[in-house]
C-alpha cells in the first residue's frame, strides 16, 4: 500500500475513517495554528482510501459546520490510485468548542485549555490586552492619596 511522505504533527492528522474523534482534531486545529486532516490514511501513514464522492464530501462538511460552527476546505486527493479526503481548517478568530470542551493542539495530541490559557487565548484572538479591558473601578472609588502615590511612583 502507498504511504504519505509525512508524519502526524501539530498541523497534520491521519484518520483511517470518519469518526467523531476527527471533530476533536479539527476543533483543536481551529483553536491553534490551523491544520489538515487526511481521511483514508492510517496512523502509520499508510493510505487505505475512503469514499470521496460529492455526497460524502458534502456530508462531512455539513457535520463539521453543524457540530463546530466552522467551514472547512474539503477536497479529494488521489494518492497512487487511492482516494483520500483532505480537510483543511484555518485558525479560528474565536474559540471552537466540541462537546463543551475547548481543545488545542500540542504536538500530535489534543488537550483541554486550562482556564488561564483560555482567557489569554480569547484576548489574543480578539486583538485586545488585559489593560484595555473595561473596569467597574473609577477614580471616584479610589482614594485620592492612593492615586497620587501611584502616579508619583510612576513619574
Amino acid at each position: 500500500m502507498p504511504k504519505i511522505g509525512k508524519k502526524e504533527g501539530e498541523t497534520l492528522e491521519f484518520k483511517r475513517e470518519w469518526t467523531d474523534r476527527a471533530l476533536q482534531d479539527l476543533a483543536a486545529f481551529a483553536n491553534s495554528k490551523g491544520g489538515t486532516l487526511l481521511l483514508g490514511v492510517r496512523d502509520d501513514s499508510e493510505v487505505v482510501g475512503v469514499d470521496t464522492s460529492d455526497q460524502e464530501i458534502q456530508r462531512i462538511a455539513n457535520i463539521i459546520a453543524g457540530q463546530l460552527g466552522i467551514t472547512p476546505s474539503v477536497s479529494a486527493l488521489d494518492v497512487e490510485g487511492r482516494q483520500v479526503l483532505q480537510i483543511r481548517v484555518e485558525p479560528s478568530a474565536g474559540l471552537v468548542s466540541f462537546g463543551g470542551r475547548y481543545l488545542c493542539r500540542v504536538g500530535t495530541t489534543n488537550r483541554d485549555f486550562r482556564p488561564d490559557e483560555l482567557a489569554r487565548h480569547l484576548l489574543e484572538r480578539s486583538g485586545r490586552s488585559w489593560d484595555a479591558l473595561p473596569s467597574e473601578w473609577t477614580l471616584k472609588v479610589s482614594r485620592p492619596c492612593t492615586t497620587f502615590n501611584f502616579l508619583k511612583m510612576e513619574g
